[in-house]
């Protein structure tokens, strides 16, 4: 990341507990000194907030994922499919 931001947004990205968040927020930020300067009109404005708002969602969707806790049967099922292949395709091979 360090190659694609300034060393002062690095240094203020990189203390913050969640990066992604901080990214998206700055982002945010930055949208909205666009507007104000009259680089982008209300309706880009809008579009890119939306834009960000639905990064945000996904990306805490993906945080819930990551966090679930799998049941046992999936860890059974994952060790029987790799005994099954080892056994059923590596025998073939010799």
């Amino acid at each position: 990341m360090k190659k694609f931001t300034s060393t002062l947004v690095y240094e203020s990205l990189h203390q913050k507990n969640h990066v992604a968040n901080a990214l998206l927020t700055l982002q945010s930020q930055q949208f909205a000194h666009l507007k104000s300067r009259g680089e982008i009109v209300g309706q880009e404005h809008y579009t890119l907030t939306e834009f960000l708002t639905d990064l945000l969602a996904k990306q805490g969707g993906n945080e819930r994922i990551k966090t679930f806790p799998l049941p046992r049967q999936y860890g059974l099922f994952s060790g029987l499919f790799v005994w099954l292949f080892y056994y059923g395709v590596a025998d073939g091979y010799h």
